[in-house]
């Protein structure tokens, strides 16, 4: 049997040569005319056309990168168009193809136990506008459908898909995301009254999207920007972003309040904002506003930010 050698080429593609090798997966950033075909459920979509993902080189390759580094040696991710043997597509960018079916971000084609198919697809329906980390959280999700089996249980489509969108004055009492690549997205005046983000999920909270409760445990990850706002929050060697970002042409802070650090990591990014932050242990990085922090143990890093009331 002939083996295949992988390379990276320019920093985002994977270039095969001759050798046995693990699923390839081929992550389609530029936009497609393409089909979705789920056979279990007899569900046939001919024309789904996605838009670009609107991904410069430098946020693909780093996607790229994060997402070898995250599986290892079975499979292996490209950004080029593969040759000689089959592989699977994801296809990265917003389609409406979907929405009769319901609200989706990210959809596989099979539950694929043992890897029998090794060119089945799935579809990750975010765009630039969402962040590098929570794009890779959606292809991973949707890769371990397509290749590992994963079956997280559900009806219908539900089973194949990142689907933890809450939007459109939803209000959901409790929600926990992980351990594994669970995602949660709030956004558009949704509510999460408490939420939990266990190891290795990302939870997105941005364009007036509300998490009134957030606790973040080892590993996990919450991104707040664009509007969104997250009250009490407590990291439990978890991390938490919180940065600006543009909607409808119109910049809008991200913002968070009560956030109790315990050996985790808070990042404030230009645009960000963060009202009254206790350390216990742990780390905080301030490109954005910080007002009143006590810190009992830890480390601060102010880059070209501002931190306003500091107790230590």
């Amino acid at each position: 049997m002939s083996e295949e050698v992988f390379t990276l080429n320019s920093g985002i593609q994977t270039v095969i040569s001759q050798l046995v090798a693990p699923q390839i997966v081929y992550l389609d950033f530029d936009g497609a005319e393409t089909s979705y075909v789920n056979r279990d459920l007899d569900i046939a979509v001919s024309n789904v056309v996605v838009d670009d993902s609107g991904f410069d080189t430098a946020a693909i390759t780093l996607i790229v990168e994060t997402l070898n580094a995250q599986f290892g040696d079975d499979v292996v991710f490209t950004a080029e168009l593969p040759t000689g043997r089959a592989f699977s597509t994801v296809y990265i960018g917003v389609t409406s193809a979907f929405d009769e079916y319901g609200s989706f971000l990210g959809l596989a084609e099979t539950i694929d136990s043992g890897n029998q198919i090794h060119d089945d697809n799935a579809f990750v329906l975010l765009d630039s506008s969402a962040n590098a980390q929570m794009v890779v959280s959606v292809i991973a999700h949707e890769t371990e459908h397509i290749v590992h089996g994963m079956d997280h249980g559900g009806e219908g489509l539900n089973r194949y898909a990142s689907d933890y969108v809450v939007t459109n004055s939803q209000v959901v009492i409790e929600k926990t995301i992980g351990p594994g690549t669970d995602t949660l997205l709030v956004e558009n005046g949704g509510i999460v009254l408490s939420a939990t983000v266990q190891t290795s999920a990302v939870m997105t909270v941005n364009n007036g999207g509300l998490v009134s409760n957030a606790t973040v445990n080892f590993n996990g990850i919450v991104t707040v920007s664009g509007g969104g706002k997250v009250d009490n929050a407590t990291l439990n060697n978890g991390s938490m972003f919180i940065e600006g970002g543009v909607v409808s042409g119109v910049f809008k802070k991200g913002s968070a309040s009560s956030v109790s650090n315990n050996f985790g990591a808070l990042v404030v990014n230009a645009g960000g904002e963060v009202q009254s932050v206790t350390i216990s242990n742990g780390g905080m990085s301030i490109g954005g506003t910080v007002v009143s922090t006590i810190l009992s143990a830890g480390v601060v890093h102010v880059n070209g930010g501002t931190a306003n009331t500091m107790t230590m």
